[in-house]
Formats: structure tokens, sequence, C-alpha cells
């Protein structure tokens, strides 16, 4: 799982991972649930599933999801059905944010996960003012959000890795070599 404090290019560096993995494997990303409204940008089915706020709360009341939380206003969660498709030996990578690493790591400790981290806080400011998707208390509010989560994950390190960044092409080949490693096609 790839974990990172909003606006650090999480969602834009999975995308690049998985169609740079297919040529040495299946390799998919979960499609998570939310129930934030949907970006002009976002594809629903394929960025996340887009459900309102009832509807997650009803999922959450039949246990349909591994983890959930609504650190950012709204909810959001990891399908459990992952859990199975691993199982059949199924290469899965998911975007979660700091709780979702907590918990899942918790429930399942061979779980790999890799946090994600900005070059500096000031260069995850600008990221974030700058994709003009949120308004301004939202933006302080995941700016608030990734002071805490930068500093609990500092000092718990639920992550196996830790990546900067600082430079897509540079991160996404680190990205790549963790997992090819992981997953066996890359000598340790």
């Amino acid at each position: 799982m790839l974990a990172a404090p909003s606006g650090c290019g999480k969602t834009t560096l999975v995308y690049k991972l998985v169609d740079q993995m297919r040529p040495h494997c299946s390799f998919e990303r979960v499609v998570t649930f939310t129930s934030r409204a949907a970006r002009p940008t976002d594809r629903p089915g394929c960025d996340y599933h887009f459900i309102s706020a009832q509807e997650f709360q009803d999922r959450i009341q039949q246990n349909f999801f591994l983890e959930w939380s609504t650190a950012y206003g709204s909810y959001y969660g990891t399908p459990k059905t992952l859990i199975e498709q691993v199982e059949r030996g199924a290469c899965l990578i998911t975007v979660v944010d700091h709780v979702g690493v907590q918990s899942i790591t918790k429930k399942y400790p061979k779980t790999i996960g890799i946090w994600l981290v900005p070059p500096s806080f000031e260069i995850l400011e600008h990221r974030l003012r700058g994709r003009g998707t949120e308004n301004v208390a939202d933006i302080e509010r995941r700016l608030q959000l990734a002071g805490y989560e930068l500093e609990l994950e500092q000092q718990t390190r639920f992550c196996k890795y830790h990546i900067i960044n600082d430079a897509i092409d540079s991160t996404l080949e680190q990205l790549k070599a963790v997992v090819l490693s992981e997953i066996g096609l890359l000598k340790k």
C-alpha cells in the first residue's frame, strides 16, 4: 500500500507505477470508495467509487471495508474484497492515508507499506494550493493533518519504506524497485 498526506502525489505515482509494472506482472490499483464529490478531473470507477455518505455508512454497517476514515471531511475506504484477491495471487496496490496504514498493518502485519514524503512542507503546501480542487478551509485542514501524519509516521514507522517524492521520475524508479523487490521479481 502507498500512503502519504494529501498532495504528495500518491495517485499520480500509482497510475504510472501500474503502467510500468504491467510488462512484469499483473499489477493493479485497488479502486477505493469515497463520499466526497467528484472533482472535474476524477473518473468515477477508476479514481474512486463515488457514493453518498449514507451509502458509505450502510457499507460500514455491512463490514464491507477493510479500513475507512473521515480524515479529510468525507468518508474514504478500502474494500475488504482486496484480501480475497491477494489470497488468490493478485498483485495489488492501494492508496491510503495514515489511518489506513495503521488499520491494515495491525490486521495484516505482512502488508507492505510505502510512505511517500514531500521534499518539504512548503512544497506540499504549494502542491495542495496549486491543484485548485479544494477551498481554503479544506486546504488548511489537509495541511494541518499532513503535519500530524508526517510527524506520526516519523515516530511510529508503520511503513516499511519511506520515499521522498522530490522528482517524479526518480521517485517512480524507487517505488518500482521496492515493489519488484517485494514481489520477488528483483533480487534483493
